[in-house]
């Protein structure tokens, strides 16, 4: 990026998809929890391993 003078990066696409795996999981390990709090819960650390992953490729690291 630093040397194609590109000042924009996408990322949200990545994030979706790394939350909407982790819903799918936290959903299917207790189909009958019904809490939408401890559900989401189960997605924080899964979205934050992702945003994670996209900036050290976006740093080059």
């Amino acid at each position: 990026a630093r040397t194609t003078n590109i000042c924009k990066f996408n990322i949200g696409t990545e994030l979706r998809m790394a939350f909407g795996s982790a819903l799918r999981q936290a959903v299917d390990k207790d189909p009958d929890r019904f809490d939408r709090n401890q559900i989401l819960k189960d997605t924080h650390e899964p979205v934050k391993e992702a945003a994670r992953y996209v900036l050290r490729n976006l740093k080059g690291t």
